[in-house]
């Protein structure tokens, strides 16, 4: 529906109290800067919105409602978010924060908790928005990840198998189960998408980009032997080769 909107340009946007019946100066100051703006970069679509009514927008983008500028890019094709570090709002301020875009100069805006302590071996490793990448994405390990919510029963009941099943991984260096909190956190690959909880996919090392969607019983016999026929590198285990070297 955006992109059909806005025309699949990306869209340049300012969160501020909106009131044209009895602040229309204050309404012209913004308008007026962002008519300036479009002239010189028509492949933006400008708008304003009421921070109160779009309080949606202000919870994907992060914002508090106590930033100066609240003023944010976003890309429906991409799906991609960026927000203006700068505390001022200016025709100045607007050019340069387009030409940053253009310029790929930003870095996008992902919804993230803090990111946690490594795993240990045979534990499960805690996934977030801002070190998906570094860890479903890494062409070096098979990851299973669990998409999850903290309020989910299905979840709840499949934990302590999840557990399990990290277990009986412990000392396979080229697989990682994972989990991430999909209410908590943003995931900007397209591929790897919650349809529910638990969604559960596995990312082959040789193939991030398509990631294979788990179906099967969630149990660890039937989850254990999925990831192995899956698998894009051998399994081995530490233990097994520190036996082959004592032979």
């Amino acid at each position: 529906y955006q992109r059909r909107v806005h025309g699949g340009k990306p869209v340049m946007k300012v969160l501020i109290d909106v009131d044209f019946k009895n602040n229309k100066k204050h309404m012209d100051f913004f308008l007026n800067r962002f008519k300036k703006a479009a002239k010189v970069y028509p492949e933006f679509n400008f708008a304003i919105a009421d921070k109160t009514e779009f309080q949606s927008d202000k919870d994907r983008f992060g914002l508090t409602g106590k930033e100066p500028n609240q003023l944010v890019i976003e890309n429906f094709g991409t799906q991609e978010k960026f927000k203006y570090s700068g505390t001022k709002f200016s025709l100045e301020t607007v050019k340069d924060f387009a030409q940053q875009y253009k310029d790929k100069k930003l870095q996008p805006y992902i919804k993230s908790e803090p990111i946690p302590a490594p795993s240990k071996p045979g534990e499960v490793a805690v996934v977030v928005g801002q070190n998906f990448n570094d860890i479903v994405l890494d062409t070096t390990k098979d990851v299973l990840i669990e998409f999850y919510a903290p309020w989910c029963g299905h979840c709840k009941q499949l934990e302590p198998k999840y557990k399990e099943l990290a277990k009986a991984f412990k000392g396979v260096d080229s697989v990682v189960i994972a989990k991430i909190d999909a209410t908590a956190n943003e995931v900007a690959h397209p591929a790897y998408k919650a349809s529910g909880y638990p969604t559960i996919y596995f990312a082959p090392a040789n193939n991030k980009n398509n990631p294979i969607k788990y179906n099967g019983q969630r149990e660890v016999t039937d989850m254990k032997k999925w990831v192995e026929e899956k698998a894009s590198i051998s399994i081995i285990k530490k233990d097994k080769k520190k036996k082959k070297k004592k032979d």
